[in-house]
């Protein structure tokens, strides 16, 4: 799998941000390191990246602090669908004591079509 330049550009622009890191090093397809282990991905390592093409993709090679999961996103639509007044009003399960298992259900749906991500 490789990465277009517009994925590259977000994963290093999420760096200026949120504290991502190389957690193996970042090699091109010729086994020459890009990136070392532990350094920080920002987007000043952008057009370094996207002059190579990468021997595994970056998906793998990167850690995000605090990344989005499927349990924080269903944790966080419950907390959402319980506590937001015009959110209560418009869900019509909110009240129902099926309201907990029909959004595990509807987001374990999304996830697996999703790709378990």
């Amino acid at each position: 799998m490789t990465h277009t330049a517009a994925y590259i550009k977000q994963i290093t622009d999420l760096g200026d941000t949120q504290k991502v890191v190389a957690s193996e090093d970042i090699c091109n397809d010729k086994g020459v390191s890009l990136v070392k282990k532990g350094a920080q991905i920002d987007s000043s390592l952008y057009d370094r990246l996207i002059q190579h093409k990468l021997l595994r993709p970056l998906d793998y090679s990167v850690s995000i602090e605090n990344p989005i999961t499927p349990l924080s996103l269903i944790t966080e639509a419950k907390r959402l669908l319980s506590e937001e007044a015009e959110l209560v009003r418009a869900n019509p399960f909110a009240f129902s004591a099926y309201a907990p298992y029909y959004l595990d259900f509807t987001l374990c749906r999304c996830t697996l079509a999703l790709g378990n991500k």
